[in-house]
């Protein structure tokens, strides 16, 4: 019963964090719709991977290789997160700044490349 209440709260935490990595990061972003898809996309299949990886904690059927493939998208998610609330704080802290409007877009742009290159990084 323990394993089951640990696999509900694990899955929902790392499903609230995905959605934080939506809502707060991917959906600021500064390029194309098609890309922001393609984010979004990736954080679903690492999501999913987190739920498969529940299943074969508990599951001595499935080969080892399987079981530490499946822990790689916790890892991305959690480190996508990282970037996500950085990224949101430079962002807030951004919008507050007395800067003109010219030199804030071009500052929200860098910032936006900078995260997304972190968030490629990490993940590699």
């Amino acid at each position: 019963m323990k394993t089951i209440i640990f696999g509900i709260i694990f899955s929902a935490v790392f499903a609230l964090l995905t959605l934080y990595i939506i809502k707060r990061f991917i959906n600021k972003l500064d390029i194309k719709d098609n890309y922001k898809k393609y984010f979004k996309y990736f954080l679903y299949i690492n999501y999913i991977g987190v739920v498969a990886y529940m299943y074969t904690r508990y599951n001595p059927n499935i080969p080892n290789i399987l079981f530490f493939l499946l822990s790689l998208p916790i890892g991305v998610i959690f480190l996508t997160f990282s970037i996500s609330i950085i990224y949101d704080i430079k962002y807030t802290l951004l919008k507050k700044a007395p800067l003109s409007n010219n030199r804030r877009e071009v500052l929200k742009k860098s910032l936006d490349y900078i995260a997304i290159a972190g968030a490629i990084g990490v993940t590699l």
